[in-house]
């Protein structure tokens, strides 16, 4: 039996620890992150007009988030940071409800609790949380959803199972039109309450009544969307399949990814296999690191993209983002290849040993009999897993996957893993919080030297501006470019939208680009910034030096001092402020 005391305990540190990360971050800035300017005009856009306006960027209905983000701008006025910190509740939300999903999975108060903190505090999850993406809402909600479920699977009787599958519902609605991502979890979730309760008429009645109300929002929200005006789309349909016919290869290799991704991600809970070791004796750890270092170096002949990690995006060998993405010029590696070897030969012995150990411990010693209640939850995850893995595969054909989709996955992954520990007698050893904390620390300073040049970024920008610098001739980066561009014309070209933003801008308009703006990627989605002058990460060979002194800023990863370049056009002339 499990008391409230222990769950109001376990609840208030796992949401602690959830913000105290985000906060040590230090997620500061006058700018927007990654992708999340997309989201943030468009909740600017609906506080201002009252309506939904999308931009030409980001797939995602994005109801809730939007409102969310109109509410705060409302109440404290816009910026980036407040809406930043908006997403720290919903990061709070997501460690207290895989905390009580893995509590109703019935794992001991610890194991719930190491399974909270380690998705939290991982260096996927952070920089989303600092940020004003729609991944964390879409967590929150499909983490919602599956303990709806769960809460109904396990109810004593038809009559509270009911609430707790119209509350799966309605959560399942309200994430399902902010990220659409959240459907697997509802229809999982009920789907399996009525096939388990199938001999309760009730039950099963307004089962398949939520499951048509689901549906019949599914099909409205993407309808409506379908018809808005520069919103960014996802090639699914007939297109789709014939590209998966003609070649499969994209999305085989890129739902392998991601489940690797995972496996990488759950390597703290892995580790919990390690205190029982010894059952398995000296060789067969010889015989498996053996094998891992020839995988390994058949690997490295392959590519890098074959290491980890193994969808590069928010943990890159760069940290966040590649070098060339959000900025030109190339960053430091803080992952060396012969490092991320390292890291992937550990993950796959690892796996290995995790594998052998509880095979053997399973012979040896009979693992504890699985609870009814878990055999219903285990076939929840299952479900939802497959659902999830399903909508990533067909996803994957538009050539677009990035390391945060396996974080819905997290969750599960730790649950089933400390849930199998725990029937084999297992304890969570050090190692595998000390694992946690490597990965929650790495999280913290990758964000915060991320922040940290974007401060430096918009420093920089002002700078310049004051010196007589057109905004128009001058590029910051990603973020800043596509706020500035969203500022004039109110939304980005992008080929893949809707209306007016999906026309080619170039040649199509009889208007060739500029020497600047062949420079930098951008600008093709930005076409009103014709960039004389480039803040960069490095010297870039196509620029010219520009004389003015480097932006200087403190990182993390590694301790010590960067500094941003301001380089030019060869044929641009020398801010006047040098020869002051």
């Amino acid at each position: 039996m499990i008391s409230s005391w222990q769950n109001l305990r376990g609840c208030i540190f796992v949401a602690f620890a959830a913000v105290v990360v985000i906060l040590a971050s230090l997620p500061f800035a006058d700018s927007a992150f990654d992708d999340d300017w997309a989201y943030a005009h468009v909740a600017r856009v609906l506080q201002q007009t009252g309506q939904i306006h999308y931009n030409g960027w980001g797939a995602s209905i994005g109801w809730f988030q939007s409102a969310w983000g109109a509410l705060l701008i409302s109440v404290f006025g816009f910026s980036f940071d407040v809406l930043r910190l908006g997403t720290a509740p919903f990061a709070m939300g997501c460690a207290v409800l895989v905390y009580l999903l893995a509590r109703k999975a019935g794992l001991r108060e610890s194991s719930g609790i190491f399974a909270a903190v380690a998705v939290t505090t991982s260096p996927y999850f952070i920089p989303l949380a600092a940020s004003f993406m729609g991944d964390i809402y879409g967590l929150f909600f499909t983490e919602l959803c599956l303990y709806c479920g769960v809460v109904a699977l396990t109810s004593s009787t038809p009559r509270r199972a009911i609430p707790w599958m119209t509350a799966c519902a309605i959560s399942g609605v309200i994430g399902g039109t902010t990220r659409q991502s959240v459907w697997p979890a509802v229809f999982a979730a009920l789907g399996v309450v009525i096939h388990q309760n199938r001999k309760q008429r009730d039950l099963v009645r307004w089962g398949v009544g939520c499951v048509l109300f689901c549906g019949a929002v599914l099909w409205g929200a993407e309808y409506w969307f379908g018809r808005q005006p520069n919103r960014e789309f996802d090639s699914v349909g007939l297109e789709s399949a014939k590209r998966f016919l003609s070649d499969p290869s994209i999305s085989i290799s890129a739902t392998v990814a991601v489940l690797f991704t995972v496996l990488l991600y759950a390597a703290p809970a892995l580790l919990s296999f390690l205190s029982g070791i010894r059952v398995i004796g000296m060789k067969p750890v010889l015989l498996f690191l053996a094998a891992t270092l020839l995988f390994i170096g058949f690997l490295t002949t392959i590519g890098q993209t074959s290491v980890a990690p193994f969808i590069p995006n928010m943990v890159t060998e760069n940290g966040i983002l590649t070098s060339g993405v959000t900025l030109l010029g190339k960053r430091p590696v803080i992952l060396s290849f012969s490092v991320r070897v390292a890291i992937t030969a550990g993950l796959y012995l690892a796996a290995l040993l995790a594998w052998a150990v509880s095979q053997e411990t399973a012979k040896k010693t009979p693992p504890a009999a699985a609870e009814d209640s878990w055999l219903g939850v285990r076939l929840l995850l299952l479900s939802f897993a497959v659902l999830y893995l399903v909508l990533i595969f067909v996803r994957a054909n538009s050539g677009f996957t990035f390391d945060r989709y396996a974080i819905p996955l997290m969750p599960v992954a730790f649950i089933w893993i400390l849930k199998r520990c725990e029937r084999l007698r297992f304890q969570i050893p050090a190692v595998a919080w000390a694992a946690a904390a490597i990965f929650a620390a790495f999280g913290v300073g990758i964000t915060h030297d991320y922040y940290a040049q974007l401060r430096a970024r918009e420093s920089m920008g002002k700078l310049l501006q004051k010196m007589g610098i057109p905004r128009r001739q001058l590029t910051l980066g990603l973020e800043s470019d596509a706020w500035a561009e969203l500022t004039w014309r109110g939304f980005v070209f992008n080929e893949r939208s809707a209306g007016e933003a999906g026309r080619p801008f170039g040649k199509e308009h009889g208007k060739e680009q500029s020497a600047g703006q062949s420079a930098w990627w951008f600008t093709h989605h930005a076409p009103d910034i014709d960039p004389l002058y480039f803040v960069v990460a490095s010297e870039v060979s196509e620029l010219a030096p520009s004389g003015l002194d480097p932006i200087r800023f403190q990182t993390w990863l590694p301790m010590g001092e960067s500094r941003l370049l301001i380089q030019k056009l060869p044929t641009a002339q020398t801010p006047a402020a040098v020869h002051k």
